[in-house]
């Protein structure tokens, strides 16, 4: 150790070196902004300033696109051709909302490619002249929208790719959850469940799409580890269920032994179990996501699944990285949200029996919330209390007679609902599990309508399913079904007792109040406006009025000019409203509880030679039609027509013995002006209803 004397030696040794080295030292030239420094005959100690710190690493500096809100968000998007599309879409637009109303955003701007590449290089490229302030893009195919991504940055736009990203790195943040330690996670639960050894098919998701080939890159690096893993195919299933059935269907054929089936989605293996389903086979061991369908699947069936989420709340997610982004503030590079894993131990805790297929069990409560209203999201991660019913008196062995007596196929609607009814019963038939179908129209005559039900109950019924006319006339007949021992699904329109096994909806009573908020806010609070209703006595027409009138009482300056029921058509609203059009000197607004007789109040508009008002209405193809070519401020949500293949579905469980809700809800669709172009269909007929099952759809629109 140095001793006292030596130390301070050293010490001013190095300080006298230091005065040397800073007097030899050339002075720097003073910038043009700043003031030379005062000459001084011994200059001061003076403390430097700092550089600032350097970024952590895989972190952006977002300095250089920093802007004052309010800004203009673009989102791009490759589609929303699925249902986890769907749900990661609606965690966008949930976030969109929040900063809109926190003063953040002024406007925002969205485009659907329809999984075309060219299309979304062609979205971009529009994009590019509306003043976009940050662009995110869920790409197509990466290779393909490289170029235009790049031009965008170039163009000094700060990009956020969104769950399918590029195969460059000239982008600010990529948000996903990480698809090769998904692609793996699942491959590796496959080979353990197998014992290591068996005979496998790969079913993959979209080619191109980044998520579905690394996804499959992983999961193959991870069967490698396991030699006595054998891979017998492996195809592209599009992240459809069609295909995925479809597939397997035709593997079954060629493969005498599959042992399991690594799906890199709950969209196409829910439709591998199917085929195993109808195949008569055992469903081996499949993997997938958190998809509803498959989750219940799993459920009923009891075959050994996994599922890895491919987490949809990343939507959001992107959202607040690029409002990150145009405030300045470091972001990362990557962000790779947490996998929710289920597994036998949790199933119950996910799995959504209330809920239709198309829910995502990762979800954020609030979105899940407004897509499915009927739900109950306040703990997510606990088994809903719904109020479920016993059906065990019901139980019978396959195949079934199934009746359907339905108050008619009067409008396009009603038409659209059955042909979801014959949709589910034709996939039941080949299963196996149906017999004979038994169906009756009562042309929306109660009197007939009794008169069908007292035969049907002669005919054998093992369940039925009953659309009623007028709810009170027939609830008496149903009551008597009932009492016969034979289960009854109501669908659509209800009877005015809670005798009956199930309801199938979506809540009227919900609708007819979302379509008056939006008409009497988009009034301003203030106007004279009249009401279109449906068919009188018919439970969705009464609720929908009954809660429209409550949002609008909320109003004191709305003023209700007048009210008719236009049966759900469009000439009897088109005569309706060319009355009133001379009666009324003023008309502000139209509630329509319908596209049907909204889209006849639209052609009485343009008949009359007046402005059109705002008009509420469904998603029928011919109102959104009118909305999108005459341009008047128009609100649409729907009554989703995929009721009539929940209510085949339910009707199923009961006489299988399954436990079933009293009340099933399935979620609106809303359509406004900021998504009217994913959903109008200018090459489809007037009739077409954009909730239908895109099966469905195809079939009566081939």
């Amino acid at each position: 150790m140095l001793n006292k004397s030596k130390l301070m030696w050293v010490i001013l040794s190095l300080a006298l070196l230091a005065l040397l080295v800073a007097a030899c030292k050339p002075q720097a030239t003073p910038s043009p902004t700043q003031p030379p420094a005062a000459e001084v005959t011994q200059p001061p100690a003076v403390e430097e300033t700092e550089a600032p710190p350097a970024l952590p690493e895989g972190m952006v500096d977002t300095t250089q696109y920093k802007k004052e809100p309010p800004y203009t968000v673009c989102f791009s998007n490759a589609s929303v051709s699925n249902s986890w599309r769907v749900a990661m879409n609606a965690h966008v637009e949930y976030q969109i909302e929040q900063f809109k109303n926190q003063g953040l955003i002024k406007e925002y701007i969205y485009t659907d490619a329809n999984d075309d590449p060219n299309k979304q290089i062609a979205d971009i490229e529009d994009l590019l002249t509306k003043g976009c302030d940050v662009m995110i893009v869920s790409a197509s195919t990466g290779e393909a929208l490289t170029p235009v991504v790049e031009k965008v940055m170039d163009a000094g736009i700060p990009v956020v790719t969104l769950d399918r990203n590029i195969v460059s790195d000239k982008y600010v943040t990529f948000v996903e959850q990480n698809s090769c330690d998904m692609g793996a996670t699942q491959a590796k639960w496959l080979a353990e469940k197998l014992g290591g050894k068996g005979k496998i098919v790969l079913l993959s998701g979209l080619a191109g799409a980044t998520p579905a080939e690394d996804r499959l890159r992983c999961a193959k690096e991870e069967f490698a580890k396991y030699p006595d893993i054998e891979i017998l195919a492996q195809e592209y299933a599009q992240w459809s269920p069609v295909e995925g059935k479809k597939i397997m269907a035709n593997w079954l054929v060629t493969f005498p032994q599959i042992d399991g089936v690594w799906a890199d989605s709950g969209l196409q293996g829910s439709g591998a179990v199917e085929a195993f389903v109808e195949a008569g086979k055992p469903v081996p061991p499949i993997t997938g996501e958190d998809f509803n369908r498959y989750l219940k699947q799993w459920k009923q069936l009891g075959f050994p699944g996994y599922a890895v989420s491919f987490n949809c709340r990343m939507g959001a997610e992107a959202v607040k990285v690029a409002l990150d982004i145009v405030q300045g503030k470091p972001v990362p590079h990557y962000i790779n949200l947490p996998k929710l894993i289920i597994d036998e131990t949790n199933l119950d805790q996910f799995v959504r029996m209330d809920l239709p297929d198309d829910y995502w069990a990762a979800s954020l409560p609030e979105v899940a919330a407004k897509m499915f209203p009927e739900g109950s999201f306040e703990q997510p991660t606990e088994a809903p209390e719904v109020q479920m019913v016993d059906t065990t008196q019901y139980k019978k062995e396959p195949p079934y007679t199934v009746c359907f007596s339905n108050a008619s196929v009067s409008n396009s609607w009603r038409v659209a609902m059955n042909a979801h009814v014959e949709y589910q019963i034709e996939q039941f038939k080949n299963q196996g599990l149906i017999k004979e179908y038994i169906y009756t129209d009562a042309n929306d005559d109660p009197n007939k309508q009794i008169a069908d039900i007292e035969d049907l109950l002669t005919k054998g019924c093992d369940v039925m399913i009953v659309s009623a006319s007028t709810g009170e006339a027939l609830t008496p007949v149903v009551e008597k079904v009932m009492d016969a021992g034979i289960p009854v699904v109501t669908l659509d329109r209800n009877i005015v007792s809670d005798k009956y096994v199930t309801f199938v909806e979506q809540n009227s009573c919900d609708m007819g109040a979302t379509q008056a908020k939006w008409l009497a806010e988009k009034l301003g609070g203030k106007g004279k406006i009249v009401l279109l209703s449906g068919l009188a006595g018919a439970t969705p027409a009464e609720d929908r009025l009954r809660c429209a009138k409550e949002e609008f009482a909320k109003y004191p300056d709305i003023e209700i000019l007048a009210q008719e029921y236009a049966q759900w058509s469009p000439v009897e609203g088109k005569k309706i409203m060319a009355n009133w059009l001379v009666t009324f000197p003023q008309i502000d607004g139209v509630w329509a509880d319908s596209g049907l007789q909204g889209s006849g109040a639209v052609e009485a508009f343009v008949e009359a030679g007046k402005p059109i008002p705002p008009i509420t209405g469904e998603d029928f193809n011919r109102y959104l039609k009118q909305w999108k070519q005459l341009g008047f401020p128009g609100y649409a949500v729907s009554f989703n027509c995929r009721m009539g293949a929940e209510a085949v579905k339910v009707a199923l469980d009961i006489v299988q013995g399954k436990p079933v809700p009293h009340y099933i809800n399935l979620p609106k669709l809303i359509i406004d002006e900021t998504n009217l172009d994913q959903f109008v269909r200018m090459d489809l007929p007037d009739d077409y209803w954009a909730a239908s099952l895109p099966e469905v759809a195809a079939k009566m629109f081939p």
